[in-house]
């Protein structure tokens, strides 16, 4: 009897990490699948970058509800592209990025962003994006307060993402 509990308990502790992992599973994307943690990430950055954005510090219970729908739906689109692109050998290369950022053509989501508009004009400023880039692409911080080094680690999030959206709008 004991040596049939032990072989059942082991059974059961192995079959309930295997459970959790297909609890961790959340969808199925084409070839791929995504994690709750993924998923929890995406949603933590998308809230980070919605309060930048708007200056509150809260997002409220419908707030939240639309940033999960849309991080899910961004993902799906995004794995879908991927798998798209790699089929096709498509890929979005730094130089057009790079160029996106600061060509000529500066990309319209980047002239948008209210963190790059002067404030007196409220128009998109070139050499306020470029102090911006200048100052999260600064890998030592330690010359700066630190509430500022979180600040600024924050704002280096905050402009991943709209890179990574930049290179979706391209695909």
């Amino acid at each position: 009897l004991a040596l049939f509990a032990f072989i059942i308990g082991d059974f059961l502790n192995s079959g309930s990490s295997l459970f959790r992992q297909s609890q961790q599973k959340i969808a199925e994307i084409g070839s791929t699948s995504l994690d709750y943690k993924e998923y929890e990430a995406r949603i933590l950055e998308l809230q980070e970058v919605y309060k930048i954005q708007t200056g509150q510090t809260n997002i409220d219970d419908a707030m939240a509800g639309q940033l999960r729908e849309s991080v899910f739906e961004t993902i799906v689109r995004e794995r879908l592209l991927d798998q798209q692109a790699e089929k096709l050998g498509v890929a979005v290369t730094g130089k057009e990025v790079y160029n996106m950022i600061n060509g000529e053509n500066i990309h319209p989501i980047i002239q948008q962003l209210p963190i790059f508009k002067n404030p007196q004009t409220g128009v998109f400023d070139r050499t306020v994006m470029m102090n911006f880039l200048q100052t999260i692409q600064n890998d030592d911080l330690s010359k700066y307060p630190e509430e500022s080094q979180e600040q600024i680690k924050q704002l280096k999030s905050y402009w991943l993402f709209w890179e990574k959206t930049l290179k979706y709008a391209h695909l």
